[in-house]
């Protein structure tokens, strides 16, 4: 990333993103560390098991299907292991989202009460310059935005990469 590298979205403020500026969203990102790795984990897993199905659909239409007559045990295990691969995937995701989520509300907050406290600083001045709808919408709004970015696409592009990785391999 260059010094000053600007993002545009439409219809919103140009903003300048510094070195300085990610590592102050770096640091609320810090004190979740070991909980983004379990997200992401998870999300491992979960790409893992979903990976699973065809592999084992493969098996179940090449092997098992023909010998279901003979051989009725390995009908019944490659339904069990069908079961297990859907609650596993299910367990895993759920989990991950969860925590995703719980994460992400915090890191929201975390960010809010950051920001609160700085407006609170500001002098007089500031507030007699500035239109009180714009503060409020800053206080709501771009924090959120930044919340979604961070987290809810950073997963969604963990999970779609993986898996992604995984059915070309």
């Amino acid at each position: 990333m260059r010094r000053g590298t600007e993002v545009r979205k439409a219809g919103s403020v140009t903003l300048n993103l510094t070195y300085s500026r990610v590592r102050t969203l770096l640091k609320f990102i810090a004190p979740c560390k070991a909980k983004l790795f379990l997200i992401f984990l998870l999300t491992l897993l979960s790409a893992a098991v979903g990976l699973g199905y065809p592999l084992l659909a493969k098996f179940l239409i090449d092997v098992v299907l023909n010998l279901a007559r003979k051989n009725f045990h390995l009908l019944i295990i490659s339904t069990i292991a069908f079961a297990v691969i859907v609650v596993l995937s299910f367990a895993s995701s759920a989990l991950a989202r969860y925590l995703s989520i719980s994460t992400s509300a915090q890191i929201l907050m975390d960010m809010r009460l950051y920001l609160f406290r700085h407006v609170q600083s500001l002098s007089l001045q500031f507030y007699k310059n500035m239109r009180m709808g714009d503060i409020i919408s800053r206080l709501n709004c771009d924090v959120a935005e930044i919340k979604k970015v961070a987290t809810d696409s950073a997963l969604s592009l963990a999970l779609s990469s993986l898996t992604a990785r995984g059915v070309s391999s």
